[in-house]
């Protein structure tokens, strides 16, 4: 394939007519599967954004695409299956948000046109009265039949997800939010009322709601499933309740002439998580960043060796550090594992003067909510928070991430260091490491260090392929004769290994007969 885009590209360059086309041949070859590099020379204009649409998101100061919204807008743009990752920070929403939102504006304005038209062909007022009356009994089910619907793992993301749909859609698109908290029949009502024509919601809430006949698919466009690898996993996920979303959407309605063009989006990319897609969207197309399942590179990693007792006045010690040494406002992230290890380190800093904040799934969620927003203003300068806050929130100002407890797998430290260095700017994550801890710390720090990918890390899997190590050692150690391996020794050493051994257990035999 080389050869021949050489030997084309040298005739391009004796035809210039021929050049365009060729080029552009090229740069569309796909195989329909996987993508892993990015065009060069692309802006907005170019992935066919509309103006109206980018002076919505001017205020993020993005004057040109990331590299995975150059990738994954085009796929989208053109209404395929895409699974698209990158490492955190890089703009993964507004990759998804943007063109299946300028796809379903465009469909409901040819939508409104066609009605128009046909107001206008209806000339008989018996044929006018039915239609009314037509309409009238349909309004409030057309009302509960939303274009595009988002899941997302938690509540948290979801508000900000909503936040930016809302933003982006302006008053053309009617935004909703279903999530836990609020009362389900205050939500029914709502989606009659608004008319919503892109919802952000999880995916048991939803759920819920279907199965009530409160919400109907048959005008979908699109599914978004944000945090893919989350959403699908096996433990903690909710790999049924998307199986029950995404299963019914993939077959050919009476109301619909197609499947539903389904997008996954997610900074990290499990085996797990790709064959459940797979399975169910066959014609689905990978795109992966240049760093998926890598930390940021502007990011500084720390590692320090300390024992459990002296945690806390360490965290002390370094958020001291941040206030005096560095501005005294900028924010600060404390990872915790449990709700228990959050309250006892939120305590500990307040009580040596620090307003700190805290985020976990012990909070009822209207306090967290407020939790969420204190920090983000800058009225805490600590947020104490699981792995709630790890995934997806906007954490643009955070310049120093703290792991007071540190995580059991790769895939969480790369989630919950990716709160720093967002957007290509730098960050600290600093990992307070006890000896429990020491075994998978040293293996991240090894990867980081040699740029390797850090999904398949975790306790659990180090300690099987220790044991596979230990075992495999043992079963050489058994099959060999004086230290050494009974292919590198010869037939005669080994008959007379085996007849000193004779001679000796003879020779008890014989010993053993005497002393009776």
């Amino acid at each position: 394939f080389t050869m021949m885009q050489l030997r084309l590209s040298s005739c391009a360059a004796r035809l210039p007519g021929w050049a365009p086309r060729i080029s552009m041949r090229f740069s569309s070859f796909d195989n329909g599967k996987t993508s892993t590099s990015s065009p060069n020379e692309v802006t907005w204009e170019s992935l066919r954004i509309p103006d109206q649409l980018l002076q919505k998101i001017s205020h993020y100061g993005i004057s040109s695409p990331t590299q995975i919204q150059k990738m994954a807008i085009p796929p989208i743009l053109k209404g395929r299956n895409v699974m698209f990752s990158a490492e955190t920070g890089t703009g993964k929403t507004l990759a998804y948000l943007l063109p299946l939102i300028q796809r379903s504006m465009e469909k409901m304005k040819k939508e409104n046109t066609n009605k128009e038209q046909e107001k206008t062909k209806e000339t008989d007022p018996v044929a006018k009265r039915f239609s009314k009356r037509l309409q009238k009994e349909t309004r409030d089910k057309n009302n509960r039949r939303p274009r595009i619907i988002v899941l997302v793992p938690n509540r948290e993301l979801a508000h900000q997800v909503f936040a930016t749909a809302k933003q982006i859609c302006g008053g053309e698109m009617n935004c909703a939010l279903l999530i836990g908290g609020p009362k389900r029949n205050t939500q029914a009502s709502t989606l009659t009322k608004e008319s919503p024509d892109l919802l952000v919601a999880t995916p048991q809430r939803i759920l819920h709601h279907r199965q009530q006949d409160r919400i109907y698919f048959s005008k979908m466009d699109a599914l978004v499933i944000d945090e893919a690898d989350v959403l699908v996993s096996e433990q903690g996920g909710f790999k049924k309740e998307i199986e029950k979303i995404v299963v019914p959407l993939r077959r050919k309605g009476e109301d619909r002439k197609s499947p539903v063009q389904v997008v996954a989006a997610s900074a990290t990319v499990t085996p797990s998580s790709t064959k459940f897609l797979s399975e169910h969207i066959p014609d689905l197309r990978t795109i992966r960043g240049r760093n998926t399942n890598k930390p940021t590179a502007k990011v500084v990693h720390d590692f320090i060796r300390i024992k459990q007792h002296e945690k806390q006045d360490k965290l002390i010690e370094l958020v001291q550090v941040l206030k005096d040494n560095m501005r005294g406002n900028e924010p600060v992230m404390v990872f915790c594992n449990s709700s228990k290890s959050c309250r006892a380190t939120d305590h500990h800093l307040n009580e040596n003067g620090f307003n700190a904040s805290s985020l976990h799934s012990g909070i009822p969620p209207s306090r967290r909510k407020d939790e969420w927003v204190k920090f983000r203003k800058g009225e805490s300068q600590v947020l104490v928070c699981s792995d709630i806050a790890a995934r997806g929130l906007d954490t643009t100002k955070v310049n120093l991430v703290v792991m007071f407890d540190f995580p059991k797998n790769g895939v969480d430290y790369l989630h919950r260091s990716g709160r720093t260095g967002r957007l290509g700017s730098s960050g600290r994550v600093v990992s307070l490491v006890n000896h429990k801890d020491d075994f998978l710390a040293a293996k991240i720090e090894e990867y980081i260090k040699y740029g390797k990918s850090l999904e398949a890390l975790s306790v659990e899997q180090l300690i099987h392929e220790q044991k596979l190590e230990e075992q495999k050692s043992q079963n050489v150690k058994q099959k060999t004769v004086a230290g050494r391996h009974p292919d590198k020794i010869s037939k005669a050493e080994l008959k007379r290994k085996r007849d000193v051994k004779a001679n000796i257990a003879e020779k008890l035999a014989k010993l053993k007969k005497y002393l009776i």
